[in-house]
């Protein structure tokens, strides 16, 4: 038990050198996995007030491509009509994010995000406040 014990310290303590170094995670990346993602809202306020149902089955999803395009539609629409497509654009080194549908344009200030959850907020100073919240689909 004490040479698993100490085993355990010695590997806690080799792996907190100076020499370790952290790999930065960019939003780029983890939005779309190289690939495609398919993200989940799991919360949208405006002004406070929540708008996202409740339903898990009504909640819109996002899935962003690897080509900046992404799509959005409610989920329990996915197979019976084609979902919105637009661009989006990740600047000022992963702080802003634009999306474009259409001739509209929003952009969010990138909160926090991590491969669990993303938080965007409205960087529009106007009338109404939005905050999106992320999550990756999950398994139904």
């Amino acid at each position: 038990m004490i040479r698993i014990l100490v085993f355990g310290l010695l590997l806690i303590t080799a792996g907190c050198g100076n020499e370790t170094s952290i790999v930065e995670i960019r939003i780029n990346s983890l939005l779309h996995d190289d690939s495609s993602k398919v993200w989940m809202v799991e919360s949208e306020r405006i002004d406070g007030v929540e708008h996202a149902p409740e339903n898990i089955n009504f909640r819109t999803v996002i899935t962003f491509y690897a080509d900046s395009k992404f799509s959005e539609q409610p989920l329990n629409t996915i197979g019976n009509r084609p979902p919105k497509y637009g661009s989006f654009e990740i600047a000022d080194q992963n702080i802003t994010m634009d999306f474009r549908v259409d001739n509209k344009q929003n952009t969010y200030l990138v909160d926090s995000y991590s491969k669990e959850r993303i938080v965007l907020m409205s960087a529009d100073k106007g009338k109404y406040r939005t905050e999106l919240i992320l999550i990756p689909l999950p398994k139904l």
